[in-house]
């Protein structure tokens, strides 16, 4: 039997209230240079899996080796936990989803100029006291369908950065969407866009969505309250909801994005360099 209104407003209350009572890890300071970014090396354990993963790709997924790209390859792998038949269905996922939007496959040259401009709406922040790089977005409108396959090449770029160091790669990051406002009209390919955004790999330890908007608000209550009746405390622990000037005031400026009047971890150049810098630090896998 469905739930009564009331019961889920008051569930949605309750969650809500203990959401906001957890607080957010702090963040430190976080100076992303050439320098300073420390190497990433696959464990041996890795490469067996990563090995075990492109073998599923090929012989159980049919997917030709020339569409796999290795250091995505390794992420997803890595971030699945070495689960190789998660890794494989999670990667076939993502290259099925491209395909659609426009590209075939993956080499491993992820920096695409061409998708530069599309990083827009993403941001530099600094990392947590564990070291976990933030995943920060604001204001992600409608993507044309025309721009699609771009689109895919800015969110995997900006991806694969976070991503970009020993600790985000192998303990996750903090991710943070903060809905556009208004929210933008709809053209026919949200569904699509949607799905993408889902097969991206990601091991979020701390989920933050923010609005402005009460409409979003409500719309967020409703989600939590979908997620209590289906979800574990583990994953409503990690979630939380909150305004936009919240998120703002629970992180130390050093690791706020300039847009905000925040030091972006020290970071001084463009997230265009930012987003160059890390991608290579990810090292090729030898399989």
């Amino acid at each position: 039997m469905a739930p009564n209104s009331t019961a889920i407003e008051d569930t949605v209350d309750v969650i809500s209230d203990e959401l906001n009572k957890t607080p957010l890890s702090s963040p430190s300071s976080c100076t992303t240079t050439g320098e300073n970014l420390k190497p990433i090396i696959y464990t041996e354990e890795e490469l067996t899996a990563m090995r075990e993963t492109h073998s599923l790709l090929v012989e159980a997924h049919n997917v030709d080796p020339s569409r796999i790209g290795l250091k995505f390859l390794a992420l997803v792998t890595i971030v699945s936990k070495l689960r190789t038949e998660r890794a494989a269905e999670k990667y076939k996922k993502f290259l099925d989803i491209a395909e659609s939007c426009g590209l075939p496959g993956l080499t491993d040259d992820y920096y695409k100029i061409e998708a530069l401009p599309d990083l827009k709406n993403y941001q530099v922040a600094g990392k947590t006291l564990d070291g976990r790089c933030i995943n920060w977005v604001k204001g992600r409108g409608f993507v044309r369908v025309e721009d699609e396959k771009i689109h895919v090449e800015a969110v995997l770029m900006y991806c694969m950065a976070v991503h970009a160091d020993p600790v985000s790669l192998r303990e996750g990051i903090d991710f943070i969407t903060i809905p556009a406002n208004p929210k933008p009209a709809k053209i026919g390919n949200e569904k699509k866009i949607k799905n993408l955004y889902s097969s991206f790999p990601m091991r979020p330890q701390k989920i933050v969505i923010g609005s402005k908007s009460v409409a979003m608000k409500i719309l967020a209550k409703g989600m939590i309250a979908v997620s209590a009746l289906f979800s574990s405390n583990k994953l409503l622990k990690r979630l939380h909801f909150m305004s936009e000037e919240e998120i703002i005031a629970s992180y130390p400026k050093e690791s706020v994005p300039k847009i905000y009047g925040g030091d972006a971890g020290g970071w001084d150049s463009s997230i265009e360099e930012w987003v160059k810098v890390r991608l290579e630090n990810i090292p090729l896998p030898e399989l």
